[in-house]
């Protein structure tokens, strides 16, 4: 694709036009693997997407302490966080003060944390194996 061809959809999503972004199943020499649909490479989703055009919905809807209280509020154990777009060098210990601050007042109960800490180890467990 030209540059041309990415600059609708690049304005849109630095305009926070794009509350979500469908991939198609279409393979393109310059953006997909090959043998692989647009919707399969991470070349197209990580690499044009989410690099080139800085594509990230939850940023454009939720603040990052939100996303990490309302993530562990939806039961995840493990976020993937991406520190590019919002630069934080100190989003480790950031992230550590947000969910201790929400066990502390009970927003989050500390069991849900234990839960987590118990399947993750459970996970590394048998990645050692």
């Amino acid at each position: 694709m030209e540059p041309r061809e990415l600059r609708p959809f690049s304005e849109l999503i630095a305009d926070g036009g794009a509350d979500m972004v469908m991939v198609g199943h279409v393979v393109h020499a310059n953006i997909t693997e090959p043998g692989r649909p647009a919707s399969l490479s991470p070349r197209a989703v990580q690499g044009l997407l989410r690099t080139k055009l800085g594509y990230g919905a939850l940023t454009r809807s939720f603040t990052p302490d939100d996303c990490i209280l309302l993530g562990i509020e939806a039961g995840l154990d493990l976020f993937i966080y991406s520190n590019r777009q919002h630069r934080d060098p100190q989003m480790p210990a950031r992230f550590h003060r947000i969910v201790k601050a929400a066990v502390e007042s009970g927003r989050v109960p500390r069991a849900r944390i234990e839960e987590s800490v118990r399947r993750l180890s459970a996970l590394r467990q048998s990645i050692n194996e």
